[in-house]
């Protein structure tokens, strides 16, 4: 039986898609930490063409590219141009990896599947994984962004935001959700730098 998992952000989009090469990692190799999360009381805020963008807690992440998506046309793709889908613990460790099958998907979505038993439990594989809806804080950032590829490691540093426009319009970040519509992560990049390679291109 396929069992199958989504991730779900709830933006309407057309998905342009791209070949990225994925990077293998040695045996054993993979993120032994997880996301540092700190909440706020009351969090920085920045404008940006029209958008308000209201800090909700600062983010720092070390992980594993699983997937990258450059969003073209959808409503915020002017100031979230790209999507990770992002592993760590055992969600980045080469062996478990290949037990799954990770499928870009439209509306900003993720799908994973797997055939027979679940390699994992869905609390353990939800809390080693992240949709990230990236918005870079200046361009030298968001060209940076555009250099990684699957298997890449990547240090991401900023905040966990809210973004609103005139209109009622809001996309609206998860801190603490794992699965569900608000499980995906909006982060404002203020530091991001891709780690040397490791492992082999397929």
């Amino acid at each position: 039986m396929k069992n199958v998992l989504i991730i779900v952000a709830g933006l309407i989009l057309v998905l342009f898609f791209v070949y990225e090469p994925v990077r293998r990692w040695p045996p054993g190799m993979m993120i032994n930490s997880d996301p540092v999360v700190g909440r706020l009381t009351h969090g920085p805020v920045w404008v940006k063409g029209g958008y308000t963008i209201t800090g909700q807690a600062s983010y720092k992440v070390r992980a594993r590219v699983l997937c990258v998506n450059h969003q073209y046309s959808d409503v915020v793709h002017d100031i979230s141009p790209y999507d990770y889908l992002l592993g760590w613990r055992r969600m980045s460790e080469q062996s478990m990896l290949d037990k799954f099958t990770i499928y870009d998907f439209w509306r900003r979505q993720v799908q994973i599947s797997w055939k027979g038993p679940a390699p994992m439990t869905e609390t353990e594989t939800f809390s080693s994984l992240g949709n990230m809806h990236l918005i870079p804080s200046n361009d030298t950032v968001r060209s940076t962004l555009g250099k990684a590829h699957p298997g890449d490691i990547v240090n991401i540093e900023g905040w966990l935001v809210d973004v609103t426009k005139p209109g009622g319009w809001e996309m609206r970040t998860g801190i603490t959700e794992l699965t569900g519509p608000h499980a995906c992560k909006v982060v404002y990049v203020e530091r991001f730098s891709i780690e040397p390679p490791v492992g082999t291109v397929r």
